[in-house]
């Protein structure tokens, strides 16, 4: 197999400092870790729409 060189790809300036787009990246990992914990939280026995979803009979689903 031939060696092939190694290619090095220039750094993307999107006009947001380092240390922000750190911030912004761990703000996203939390938004997604907690949008995934109340995933896992819903009925799993619901079908259908949003209305099928209670548990009891109310009138605000009506």
């Amino acid at each position: 197999m031939a060696k092939t060189k190694a290619t090095t790809v220039p750094g993307i300036d999107i006009g947001i400092p380092e240390k922000d787009r750190k911030a912004i990246a761990e703000g996203l990992l939390r938004l997604l870790a907690d949008t995934y914990t109340l995933y896992l939280r819903r009925p799993t026995t619901t079908i259908g729409t949003s209305r099928d979803r209670c548990s009891r009979p109310c009138t605000s689903c009506s």
